[in-house]
């Protein structure tokens, strides 16, 4: 008991400050998402976010895969310059939105570039497969790490984790990108201490996927990807170039 109740104080620790570590930048962040016939909001996971260059729209400056709630962060570009942002989701086809300059409006912390999608009529966000695995289906000192590589279809292979035919795998915790280097810092932790369940997403089943697979560590303690508590206001849709 001693042990685990030390484990998650240290937990809590590295992710308070790995938080706490970042700085004043500016940087995009925009949530996929679609409205019911009521208005009401739904975030859409595993979206394909692309910014692109508004004179050459297929020159990808960045890409991102949106999160378990449809987040998505965008760093190191100039916020004064205009995009053209694309997305596409599973069953929703690609499209675009016009990602505006900043014009020295906002002087720190994120943009919100959030966009609109229209989704088919019968749409269906479990679209996606996956399967979970808890810690206490492994033996009780296994590391979080040994756990990931002891899933059926993960393996390592130059020190990145790879579905069992090399193909590439995202890590989220608690339904977000993963802070690597939080993930260092506790990838040697008992995974009965530190982890709720682990869910495996086949993505390469879908359309056009930037992965092969996602993996979402649940933790324990910590925070979680969230639906935001306020109505979303989606940047402009445009008409994609022919």
């Amino acid at each position: 008991m001693k042990r685990t109740l030390l484990t998650i104080i240290v937990l809590i620790s590295v992710i308070i400050i790995g938080n706490a570590q970042q700085n004043d930048e500016l940087y995009y962040m925009g949530h996929s998402y679609y409205e019911d016939a009521n208005g009401v909001q739904h975030m859409v996971p595993f979206a394909v976010v692309k910014l692109c260059e508004v004179e050459n729209p297929e020159n990808v400056l960045a890409v991102r895969l949106s999160e378990a709630k449809g987040r998505y962060i965008i760093r190191n570009i100039d916020v004064e310059q205009e995009y053209i942002l694309k997305v596409y989701a599973p069953n929703v086809k690609e499209q675009w939105f016009k990602v505006p300059r900043n014009n020295g409006r906002i002087k720190k912390y994120n943009i919100n570039i959030d966009a609109k999608l229209e989704v088919p009529e019968n749409y269906n966000e479990q679209t996606v497969s996956s399967q979970k695995f808890k810690p206490y289906d492994f033996n009780k000192k296994t590391l979080l790490e040994q756990m990931i590589l002891q899933l059926p279809m993960i393996e390592e292979e130059d020190g990145e984790f790879t579905t069992l035919n090399g193909g590439s795998v995202k890590l989220w915790l608690n339904g977000g990108e993963a802070d690597m280097q939080t993930y260092e810092k506790i990838k040697n932790f008992r995974a009965k201490d530190l982890v709720e369940y682990m869910e495996y997403f086949n993505v390469s089943e879908t359309e056009n996927p930037i992965y092969d697979g996602v993996l979402n560590i649940m933790l324990k303690v910590g925070d979680r990807s969230e639906k935001p508590s306020w109505r979303l206001v989606p940047i402009k849709k445009i008409e994609q170039d022919k």
